[in-house]
């Protein structure tokens, strides 16, 4: 039995480096439009100033959304020296130590795998799908008493639902691999938010939706500023409406929800995401008088009292590109620090799966 178990096992260890991150997801159409900022009202209608509550039954295909391919949009930065190439950055330990990041250069049909072997000294098995080892770092399965290791990537963010090899890359996009220990399958960390302001400029499989942002009429400045950070990096699209459970439940947008928890905790959707914090991989659980955060295992590691932000990202499943965002706070000022963060220092996020801000310290999480 013992035998059989980890057999099983192992299959699963190869499936998932051969996709990425495993398991597909279908691929949803979007709705063009022209760039834009704006807040949604019940009646459909754009306020540059408050945020109207929206029918609860109201969903996302109400909002101004849109979509527009990274060839047409404009790129900040863009130029004819860089316009075909890709980001590629090689970690460690869920980003704690770099090993090699840079710009590489595409051709028209270059893949994740072709950009890889380029670059990088890589071993592969099972022709070529699997990736046993980059830098000399190799996969490991040790089994269901030992530890297992294995090289984990992700494009613009979200966790890839294909394999390596059969990805066409666009220009402008960030590729990230990070080789770290894993326990639970379950565990699985499904968008990250150390690419940003990807996936909001290039989107996931050539298709860039209109990003929502979330939040309460008392939030509403630090929407804007969210907003407009994004649109200083090239979001195309960008839409404000005030917090509202059924858009949660039908999201078809990258989608950021900004408040403190005793806000947040009152939409059903983002309270059953909380009390699944062993599954969600945000590392992150909040209590009513605390904020937990979590070990790669997806159990409590240490406990903070006091005022504290978090900025987190989570898909509904691997390749999902409408994930969830959430900056909130355990209270307005943890929630202050953590939209200051985002806004005016994001280069303080990069390389992180997610991360709490605690008078003034940017934690890094999973923690060890």
């Amino acid at each position: 039995m013992r035998r059989l178990i980890s057999l099983v096992l192992l299959l699963l260890v190869v499936t998932l480096s051969i996709t990425g991150c495993s398991t597909s997801k279908a691929e949803k159409n979007e709705n063009s439009a022209a760039t834009s900022t704006s807040v949604t009202t019940a009646a459909g209608k754009t306020n540059s100033k408050n945020i109207t509550s929206a029918p609860e039954k109201e969903e996302v295909k109400n909002l101004d959304s849109s979509v527009q391919k990274p060839s047409e949009a404009a790129q900040p930065g863009t130029t004819a020296s860089n316009s075909n190439t890709i980001t590629l950055m090689i970690t460690r330990d869920f980003g704690k130590q770099v090993l090699f990041k840079q710009q590489a250069a595409i051709g028209s049909n270059s893949t994740i795998m072709d950009v890889l072997q380029a670059n990088t000294d890589v071993t592969t098995k099972y022709d070529g799908n699997y990736v046993s080892s980059i830098i000399g770092l190799k996969s490991h399965n040790g089994g269901i008493s030992g530890s297992n290791a294995d090289w984990f990537y992700y494009i613009n963010g979200i966790c890839s639902d294909t394999g390596a090899g059969d990805y066409i890359l666009r220009p402008g996009e960030f590729i990230w691999w990070d080789y770290h220990e894993w326990k639970n399958m379950g565990f699985v960390n499904s968008a990250v938010i150390g690419c940003y302001p990807e996936p909001f400029i290039h989107g996931y499989r050539d298709k860039v939706a209109a990003t929502t942002i979330m939040s309460s009429a008392d939030n509403l400045k630090m929407a804007e500023e969210v907003a407009k950070a994004l649109k200083a990096k090239g979001a195309a699209s960008v839409n404000m409406v005030e917090l509202n459970n059924n858009l949660l439940e039908k999201r078809t947008n990258p989608t950021f929800v900004i408040g403190t928890w005793n806000e947040l905790k009152t939409l059903a959707w983002i309270n059953n995401f909380n009390q699944a914090y062993r599954k969600t991989g945000t590392s992150i659980h909040f209590t009513d008088n605390s904020l937990e955060l979590l070990d790669f295992s997806g159990n409590s590691a240490r406990t903070i009292n006091g005022s504290a932000g978090i900025i987190a990202a989570s898909g509904s499943g691997l390749g999902d590109g409408h994930p969830l965002w959430m900056i909130a706070g355990t209270d307005q000022t943890g929630l202050q620090q953590a939209v200051e963060v985002l806004s005016q220092s994001p280069e303080k996020i990069s390389g992180l799966y997610s991360t709490a801000i605690f008078s003034g310290e940017i934690i890094r999480l999973p923690l060890p």
